[in-house]
């Protein structure tokens, strides 16, 4: 018995309140390269997010402001690309998500979206398939 009243009820806690529950992780979506070398993730400040890309025990070898999106996957494709699936609420009407790829080339230390500048296709993708290589490249 004195097992049970060691082990009774402690002192009363408050509940936490409904924005402890929303609150986003600080860091999402961390993925190794291909390697094992490197590592990527979104770091979360406010509605803002940032990724970022890191040497295994060393300095950040990347780092792009995504702004306010939602990130849905990150995903390599080899060691000096990585992708990021980001969507944001659209305009118009009727609510949507617009959804887009982000690629970030380590080498280059550049970046763009999938289709960007491209008259003859809307800047935007549907889904996540993942990513493979081919005889073309990735």
């Amino acid at each position: 018995m004195a097992l049970f009243a060691a082990l009774g009820p402690g002192p009363a806690r408050a509940a936490a309140t409904l924005d402890v529950y929303a609150r986003q992780p600080a860091v999402q979506q961390m993925q190794l390269s291909p390697a094992g070398r490197r590592f990527a993730f979104v770091a979360v400040d406010g509605d803002r997010r940032r990724l970022f890309v890191r040497q295994i025990g060393g300095d950040a070898l990347a780092v792009l402001n995504l702004g306010e999106v939602k990130v849905w996957q990150i995903d390599w494709a080899g060691e000096d690309i990585v992708l990021a699936y980001v969507s944001r609420a659209g305009g118009g009407r009727e609510a949507s998500e617009q959804s887009a790829a982000i690629v970030l080339n380590l080498a280059t230390g550049k970046s763009y979206r999938v289709f960007e500048g491209r008259a003859d296709v809307q800047a935007q993708i549907a889904g996540y398939n993942g990513v493979r290589q081919t005889e073309a490249g990735w």
